[in-house]
Parts: structure tokens; C-alpha cells; sequence
């Protein structure tokens, strides 16, 4: 049997992405101000089967989906109701979904990405070569 909570901490098995978290605070006038964090994190990434992406809402818009795995918390949408940005391959995926099995030491989030991406990232972050990805 598979110890994916072994998987996931084992360097031959996992590659670097970027993970973007988007926060939105209010400036001193009370106008909202949109920030990123970003942050690189080891993962194992897999095709999506179409049976992962079909689940969600407007599954027919992704024409490309990817299986994360990592011993990360991914979230689908956060306080401010922006989901993350995964960037694999300098494409931004968007996390649709996250499947807790922190239980067992890892989560696992279904991304994916749309022909007009944009959405969250204002389409202004791709990988660069310092992030390692």
C-alpha cells in the first residue's frame, strides 16, 4: 500500500510550484488593497481525470485540470473569496476544490485553468526562474 504522507516528503517524487495567496486589507481612506503572498512549495502534481474536475461548479469552462498533493493546506476560496493560485509550468491554475485527508498527513486540491485565465491573479504572476518552478 501506498504511504502517500511518505510520497509527499520524499524530494524524488515532488517538484516545486508557487502557491499565490491573495489577502485584501482596507488602506486608511477605506478603499480595499488587494495583496499577494507567494510562496514555493514541494508537491507531487498530476493530470486531473476528468471524473475530479466534474465536480464543480462550470467544470466545462477548464480545459486543463491538475491534482495537487502536498502536506500544504490549499483553499478553494479564503476570507477575502479569492481562491488560490497554484502556478505550475508558468500557467495559473486556480484551486476549484481541496480533498482533506490531513488526517493521514496531506491534502490534495484540484486546480484548474480556463483559455481566458485571469481570474484572481489579474493575470500579472507567472513563475520566474528564481521560484525554481
Amino acid at each position: 500500500m501506498l504511504n502517500v504522507r511518505r510520497a509527499v516528503r520524499d524530494k524524488r517524487l515532488t517538484q516545486k510550484i508557487v502557491r499565490i495567496v491573495s489577502t485584501e486589507t482596507v488602506d486608511q481612506k477605506g478603499r480595499p488593497e488587494q495583496s499577494y503572498q507567494r510562496s514555493t512549495v514541494r508537491a507531487i502534481v498530476t493530470v486531473a481525470a476528468q471524473g475530479d474536475i466534474e465536480r464543480y461548479v462550470d467544470a466545462t469552462l477548464y480545459h486543463k485540470a491538475i491534482l495537487v498533493t502536498s502536506e500544504m493546506i490549499f483553499y478553494p476560496d479564503n476570507l477575502t473569496g479569492q481562491p488560490d493560485i497554484i502556478v505550475y509550468h508558468n500557467e495559473n491554475y486556480v484551486v476549484l476544490g481541496v480533498d482533506d485527508y490531513r488526517d493521514f498527513g496531506y491534502t490534495r486540491a484540484v486546480c484548474g485553468i480556463t483559455d481566458f485565465q485571469t481570474a484572481a491573479s489579474g493575470g500579472n504572476y507567472t513563475a520566474r526562474s528564481s521560484d525554481g518552478v
